[in-house]
């Protein structure tokens, strides 16, 4: 009878790589469990050989088959197959590059031409390729990269790198013109319904445009703050003078015009309370004056009241304080005179009366009297008259 061959059991591994080696002798093949016997006649242990070692042309698996024959000295032939299973069922492993931080590229709302790294990857058999899905650009935020690592029998690993994009830029604003006004007409204060609208940008998106505008603007200079807000939360400002000017003058209504007569005894009249006129203004009056004397002479005098507001705006108007001299002057005649007539005449002539007393409490103008050139016989009454400036 033929020699009875038993293969060593059948091998499973993963790799190539790890094909055990034919065997070329009888003695490995039985040292790794296989047999060999013949009931007639001896083994003819040198005629142990390969006889086919074939694939069966698949992968993963792959079925190897060897036939192994030895012949006894009889010259009988026995022949086993020994099969090995090469099947890889091991995934990778792989390390992922770190995780990135960055910012957006300047004006643009993406980072572009990131160099992310390299993953790192193992095989018990081998890596055939390492890929990932990156695109192209980064839009902010957190992009997650798949990294896949796959060996040739299509085992694969994936591992995951963040890459996060910050947009730090800030937007842009250029406000609009300052504006030059004045109050509104009897307010200290403008209303304006339109101040402008500042030019914005942003490499992302503008999200908000905002102002500290008041609902009016008080003299002087405001200042607006617009400030410009991204989709990312960056802001940036810009400042826009308002200024507002009083140019609206106050106004006066002087006191009602005064008709009074002198002091006594004197050319003036001295008048304690002249009035208060009356003065509005839109902001509000600083100060009202007036170049009223301490006394008034004799006539018209025009009294000018002023009256300046708080912005240096101003208005006048003229109250006329007439006085008046009533008060007659005195006067005291000379003394009476007693004379004799002229020689050879009835009558008497180049009589000296003499001069009266006069006083005014403005001044004596003029005085006369009604004196005959000659005086006759008897008593003659001469009238003496003071007649002061003003006519009294």
């Amino acid at each position: 009878a033929a020699p009875v061959i038993t293969a060593p059991p059948d091998v499973n591994i993963q790799c190539r790589a790890d094909l055990p080696a034919v065997y070329t002798n009888l003695a490995s093949f039985m040292t790794d469990g296989g047999t060999a016997s013949d009931d007639c006649s001896m083994l003819n242990e040198d005629s142990f050989h390969l006889l086919s070692d074939v694939s069966d042309g698949l992968s993963c698996p792959e079925t190897i088959t060897r036939t192994y024959e030895i012949y006894d000295t009889c010259g009988m032939a026995g022949q086993t197959v020994h099969t090995i299973v090469i099947n890889d069922v091991t995934n990778p492993v792989m390390v992922c590059p770190s995780d990135l931080n960055l910012n957006t590229d300047f004006g643009l709302c993406f980072a572009d031409n990131v160099l992310i790294g390299s993953a790192i990857a193992t095989d018990n058999c081998g890596v055939e390729s390492i890929v990932n899905d990156a695109p192209d650009q980064y839009p902010v935020g957190t992009t997650t990269v798949i990294w896949t690592a796959t060996d040739s029998c299509g085992n694969f690993i994936e591992c995951a790198q963040n890459i996060t994009v910050t947009d730090t830029e800030l937007p842009t604003i250029t406000c609009p013109a300052g504006i030059n006004t004045t109050t509104d007409t009897d307010y200290c204060y403008a209303t304006i319904a339109d101040i402008g609208i500042p030019v914005t940008d942003d490499n992302c998106g503008v999200a908000t445009v905002l102002n500290d505008a008041p609902p009016q603007y008080s003299v002087g200079t405001t200042i607006v703050t617009w400030t410009v807000t991204d989709i990312y939360g960056n802001s940036n400002s810009c400042q826009q003078n308002i200024v507002v000017e009083d140019l609206q003058p106050p106004t006066i209504a002087c006191p009602a015009n005064i008709t009074q007569t002198a002091d006594s005894g004197v050319c003036y009249a001295t008048i304690l309370d002249i009035g208060t006129p009356v003065t509005t203004d839109n902001c509000s009056v600083s100060s009202v004056i007036s170049n009223a004397p301490s006394s008034y002479p004799i006539g018209s005098t025009t009294v000018t009241w002023t009256v300046t507001d708080v912005n240096g705006n101003f208005s006048t108007c003229d109250q006329i304080i007439t006085i008046t001299d009533d008060e007659l002057p005195t006067i005291s005649c000379p003394a009476d005179i007693t004379a004799n007539t002229d020689v050879g005449h009835c009558y008497a002539s180049g009589i000296d009366l003499g001069i009266p007393l006069t006083n005014d409490n403005c001044s004596v103008a003029n005085v006369f009297n009604d004196a005959p050139a000659t005086y006759p016989v008897g008593t003659t009454t001469v009238t003496w008259t003071v007649t002061d400036e003003t006519g009294n």
